[in-house]
Order: C-alpha cells, then structure tokens, then sequence
C-alpha cells in the first residue's frame, strides 16, 4: 500500500472522508461515535491495530526502511498527516472522557479505550522520533515495561 493510500485510511479512521472509498464500518473514530451515542459495546482493538498498522507503513514512507538506519536525514512530514493523526488521537482522548464522565461501558471497555488511545499515540511519536523500525514491537515492549497489559 502506498502513502497516499495509507494516508486515506487513517483520514477514514478519523472519521474526516468523504469520498465514500471506505465504509463508516472500518473508521475507528466514527465506531466510537455510534457505539457512544447507541450506547452500544464498542470493538475497539481491529480498528486500533488498522491504525497501528498504518503508523506503521507511514513510519517506513517517512523514514525510510528500515527507520534506524537513516536517522539525521531530512523528513518533510505532510501537514494533512499530521492534523489527520493529531485529530485521531483527540477524538480518541474525548471518548475516553466522556465514558469515564458518563460510566459508559465496562470498566475494562474504558481501560481498552484508555489504553489505544495510549498506544496511538505512542506509535504516533515513534514515526515523529524516526528511529523505531517495528513499532509494534516496540509499543508491545513499552506496554510490558509499564504493565499496562491486564
């Protein structure tokens, strides 16, 4: 998949497309959306990893492949890419206020919530930082570092 293409998949996830090339279905943030307003379970952890998934092609198109081996080159990064991304994890920070505000959800629901908001973030700063060839490896490591896993 090629950056563009990437790039619509997470402007999808933040629920800010317009051009029907995806479903509603596979936008992380219009999930969130729906599942708070139906007062409905949400399913948060395939749309969390799209997104990850994602970070993670941008990470190579930014940084090159692998990342670690090009540190100190020049990476212009797309202003569309940051807002969209910026967007995503405040759109995500915003549901975890308001299910924790109004007790939606298990508490466990809340805490997966909590924690892709966490981890979106995380993946975000590693494209930013330019040195994390896997960065699911890395947030996996982070989260055992933590003890964020239950």
């Amino acid at each position: 998949m090629n950056y563009q293409q990437t790039l619509k998949r997470l402007i999808n996830h933040a629920n800010m497309s317009d051009t029907g090339e995806f479903s509603r279905e596979q936008s992380l943030v219009y999930h969130l959306w729906y599942s708070t307003k139906q007062k409905q379970e949400p399913t948060i952890i395939p749309l969390r990893d799209d997104v990850i998934q994602c970070l993670q092609q941008i990470n190579e198109y930014i940084n090159g492949s692998p990342p670690s081996q090009t540190m100190g080159r020049v990476r212009p990064i797309d202003e569309d890419l940051v807002f969209v991304v910026s967007s995503l994890i405040n759109d995500c920070i915003d549901f975890s206020i308001t299910w924790s505000k109004e007790k939606l959800f298990t508490e466990d629901i809340r805490w997966e919530m909590y924690l892709t908001t966490w981890m979106i973030s995380h993946a975000w700063n590693a494209v930013l930082h330019g040195d994390i060839d896997d960065i699911e490896l890395d947030l996996y490591h982070a989260l055992m570092t933590k003890e964020f896993l239950k």
